[in-house]
C-alpha cells in the first residue's frame, strides 16, 4: 500500500492511522476532534474546524483547518521531513516540550511552536503573536534569500527562546511588532524595513 485517500471522514472523538510507510491524504469535508498517528509517511488532513493532535509519528504532516489547530497536553509530535499547518481561523499551537519538527511552514493568527530541539522555520506568517522556542538547541530560518514566501512574518509580538543560537536573517523577513529573543549564544536578526527590539539577551553576540 502506497497511499491511502479519504474524503468526508467524521469522528466524533478521535481518528488513528497506523499505515507504517504509506501515505494518508484526508481532502475534503473532514472533521476531526483529534488525530493521532502511530507511523506513517507524508500524512495532509484538511479539516472544516479545529483539530488537535494527539502522538503523531510521520515524516511529514500537512493540516489545514477552518479553526484552531492544537495539541492534546502530555502528546508530541515527530517529523523527519516537513510540517505545513495552516489554520484560516484561530491559531496554531504546539507547545509540548518532546515535540520534534524539523522543517515548518505555518499560517495562523496566532503561532506558538516548541521544539525539543533545532528547528529551521520556512515560511511563517502570523497575523498576531509569534512565539518559537527550542529547548536544547537552534532556531534558524531555511536561508532562502530572495525566494517568494520564504520568509518569516509576525503582525504583533515575536519572541524566540533557544538555548544556542538564533539565525533569523532571510532579507525579506518582516517582524511588525515587538521582537524578543533569548539565547545561550549568537543572535542574528534581519527584518526588510523597521525592527523594534524589546527584551533581548544574547549570551555571545548580537548581529
Amino acid at each position: 500500500i502506497f497511499w491511502s485517500r479519504f474524503y468526508g471522514v467524521r469522528e466524533g472523538d478521535e481518528l488513528t492511522l497506523t499505515i507504517g510507510g504509506a501515505d494518508a491524504t484526508l481532502e475534503q469535508d473532514n472533521d476531526l476532534n483529534v488525530l493521532n498517528v502511530v507511523s506513517a509517511q507524508d500524512v495532509s488532513v484538511v479539516d472544516v474546524d479545529a483539530i488537535a493532535t494527539g502522538d503523531v509519528s510521520a515524516r511529514s504532516l500537512t493540516l489545514s483547518t477552518g479553526g484552531s489547530i492544537s495539541q492534546v497536553m502530555g502528546t508530541s509530535v515527530t517529523q523527519t521531513g516537513d510540517a505545513d499547518l495552516s489554520a484560516s481561523a484561530g491559531g496554531i499551537y504546539f507547545d509540548a516540550l518532546s515535540n520534534d519538527f524539523q522543517t515548518v511552514d505555518a499560517s495562523a493568527a496566532t503561532i506558538v511552536l516548541v521544539d525539543a530541539d533545532a528547528i529551521i522555520l520556512r515560511d511563517i506568517d502570523a497575523s498576531g503573536a509569534l512565539n518559537v522556542r527550542s529547548v536544547s538547541a537552534s532556531i534558524a530560518d531555511d536561508g532562502a534569500a530572495g525566494v517568494p514566501g520564504e520568509d518569516v512574518n509576525a503582525g504583533g509580538a515575536a519572541t524566540f527562546t533557544a538555548s544556542t543560537t538564533i539565525t533569523l536573517t532571510n532579507a525579506t523577513n518582516d517582524f511588525a511588532g515587538d521582537v524578543n529573543a533569548s539565547a545561550g549564544g549568537a543572535i542574528a536578526l534581519r527584518d526588510a524595513n523597521t525592527i523594534q527590539l524589546a527584551d533581548i539577551d544574547a549570551a555571545t553576540s548580537l548581529t
